[in-house]
């Protein structure tokens, strides 16, 4: 997101190019390697924010709608998830009968349980044949009222609202082309917060006032460059940590993570994997889906979900999870034998592999679950201070540019750049391997301006 030096008088130099001024309070006896460092970097921060900056916005924007899906999906769909409770269930064989009836007859994929009594019982269902969902095989749910059978209505998942935002806030609805821009952009985000941190890191640590608290009386650029930087200080911590954690879930860097935790036998896979039915050779026919369901509940904790998924072939197990108010970060894994009900394994959290562990734990923290109510509303104010900073970092460009001009900042005089300079872009590039893969294009497409436009024109990549 494009900023301004933090200087003493807030301006910049009078070509109107947006390069920042630097202060007159400035020490006398500076590293000659500075003032075109920070240049640099201002410049890469400025160009970066202005080129990502829509991107960003619709992640921040989707990402704090979806923070409180849970709680806002209750009340968008009170009358599918919420029942009166009685004193008596029907069985979940009976349910599950009338949920695949309400689905055209077509299989129960898995069904949730939530430990509340309030709630009612979601059967997911495949895709029916015909109609406007056939064509990407979408499911269906069905809601059961568990006391009465009663079918309170069905859904078709990819058009529930929740799943449209997360579909916009992960792929753009443009698939794996728009799953690596959302890549590109978080990379870049994480880039964007390093340099804005180096932009904002004062020299007069005590001055209060355009380093700590905003300025909100003044002109009205200066007003914009404080709240972008003394905001963006301020959101740092939490917004990499959202950054970071997103990455594990990308297009890109998420699969080479998936690749290496293959690799080193701890998958999630593994986790996922159906172990099988020991009592097939001991009974005809499966026991009932209430004796399984029953024997998973009785694990649960009383806030959790169960994700239930009956075996589909004769040897299969059922397959089951708890999670605490849908954290992944609580999960629990059981295999059910579908002919005894018997609790065939159990995996604790604490028993995942080490690299299933950590995913678990990125994708709680990314979606603000991990320390409850807390958590979900530091990842709210997070995203309403990236949408600030997306929308005061392009307000102060446009507002500062001259009259018939980009306002795009000039290329720094000569001078030199730490070393380290290159060795942490190559560091970035390795980590990031979107940044990487962007950084190379930006220096072949300098490279041909100045080999064959000419050395006078502006080089993004010097300065």
């Amino acid at each position: 997101m494009p900023a301004e030096s933090l200087s003493d008088d807030g301006d910049t130099d009078a070509s109107g190019s947006g390069t920042p001024r630097y202060s007159a309070s400035a020490p006398e006896t500076v590293d000659a390697t500075k003032p075109r460092l920070y240049r640099v970097i201002w410049r890469w921060h400025f160009y970066a924010g202005l080129i990502v900056s829509p991107i960003l916005l619709v992640a921040a924007i989707t990402g704090a709608l979806y923070v409180f899906h849970a709680e806002l999906a209750g009340w968008i769909y009170e009358d599918l998830y919420f029942v009166k409770p009685a004193s008596e269930r029907l069985s979940y064989d009976n349910q599950r009968t009338i949920a695949q009836q309400a689905a055209g007859g077509k299989g129960i994929e898995f069904l949730t349980v939530h430990v509340d009594p309030r709630r009612s019982t979601e059967f997911i269902a495949d895709a029916y044949e015909g109609g406007d969902a056939n064509p990407d095989q979408t499911h269906r749910s069905v809601f059961v009222n568990p006391y009465t059978g009663e079918v309170l209505g069905t859904q078709i998942q990819d058009k529930e609202f929740f799943h449209i935002i997360l579909e916009l806030h992960r792929t753009l609805f443009a698939g794996a082309p728009g799953r690596v821009i959302v890549e590109l952009a978080t990379s870049w985000g994480l880039v964007l917060l390093v340099t804005g941190i180096f932009l904002w890191w004062p020299r007069n640590k005590s001055r209060v006032y355009g380093v700590w608290l905003p300025r909100l009386k003044g002109k009205p650029y200066l007003v914009l460059r404080d709240l972008h930087a003394v905001v963006g200080m301020y959101a740092t911590p939490i917004a990499a940590i959202i950054l970071v954690t997103g990455l594990f879930m990308s297009q890109v860097w998420g699969t080479g993570y998936t690749w290496i935790s293959v690799q080193t036998k701890q998958s999630l896979g593994d986790f996922l994997a159906r172990g099988e039915s020991k009592g097939v050779s001991e009974r005809p026919s499966p026991d009932s889906l209430d004796r399984s369901v029953a024997g998973v509940l009785g694990h649960s904790q009383p806030d959790d979900v169960m994700y239930f998924m009956p075996a589909t072939t004769p040897k299969e197990a059922h397959k089951a999870y708890l999670m605490n108010q849908g954290d992944v970060n609580t999960v629990r894994g059981f295999d059910v034998d579908q002919y005894t009900g018997a609790i065939v394994t159990a995996t604790d959290t604490a028993e995942l592999k080490p690299m299933v562990r950590i995913l678990a734990f990125a994708e709680s923290l990314h979606q603000g679950l991990t320390f409850g109510m807390t958590s979900k509303i530091l990842a709210f104010l997070t995203c309403l201070a990236l949408i600030g900073m997306v929308i005061t970092g392009v307000w102060m460009w446009w507002k500062r540019r001259p009259k018939g001009e980009t306002g795009f900042p000039h290329r720094p005089k000569q001078g030199a750049v730490p070393k380290w300079v290159g060795g942490l872009t190559v560091l970035l590039g390795i980590l990031l391997p979107t940044v990487g893969a962007s950084i190379i294009l930006i220096l072949s497409g300098d490279w041909l301006v100045r080999r064959f436009v000419g050395d006078n024109q502006k080089s993004l990549v010097q300065g």
